[in-house]
């Protein structure tokens, strides 16, 4: 029941709202340790899909959170990922492990839209896929959270 404009404008929106994230975040990832402002924004970003996961027409101020809370949030985590990467697998292997989170990113990528066709197709509506990417980025989370420190002296 939304209008297309206005869904247009979500969209459009995202990647937008995500610089300020991509700016913020790979500031504080130089100031604190990275894999808790991984975390958090791994956080937000499951607050804001829960939220969309809410939002209708007659809900449709919950596009505001969201925008803010999975904008920043989505942004944010993409320099995170790869300082993490610097991290955890030094210089050496960084272009082949980067490779190959990229390649596994883009697999997702084109997952996602026809899992998010076959759920609206299914069930008539789109609210599932965002419960759902919830439940990955939570899963993110935990990952994220129970990874041990990188070693910061190289091994003998």
């Amino acid at each position: 029941g939304v209008a297309r404009s206005t869904s247009s404008l979500v969209a459009m929106a995202i990647p937008l709202v995500s610089i300020p994230g991509r700016l913020g975040t790979g500031w504080l990832g130089d100031k604190l340790n990275k894999k808790w402002v991984t975390v958090s924004a791994f956080i937000l970003m499951i607050l804001g899909l829960v939220g969309f996961e809410y939002a209708t027409v007659e809900r449709s101020w919950l596009l505001v959170p969201f925008l803010f809370l999975f904008g920043v949030s989505f942004g944010g985590s993409v320099p995170m990922r790869i300082s993490l990467l610097m991290e955890y697998f030094g210089r050496r292997k960084f272009g082949t492990v980067l490779g190959f989170m990229l390649g596994i990113i883009a697999l997702v990528s084109m997952i996602g839209p026809p899992f998010a066709g076959w759920i609206y197709d299914t069930w008539g509506s789109y609210q599932g896929t965002w419960l759902a990417f919830a439940v990955l980025a939570f899963a993110g989370l935990v990952i994220m959270a129970t990874i041990p420190p990188a070693r910061t002296t190289p091994p003998a």
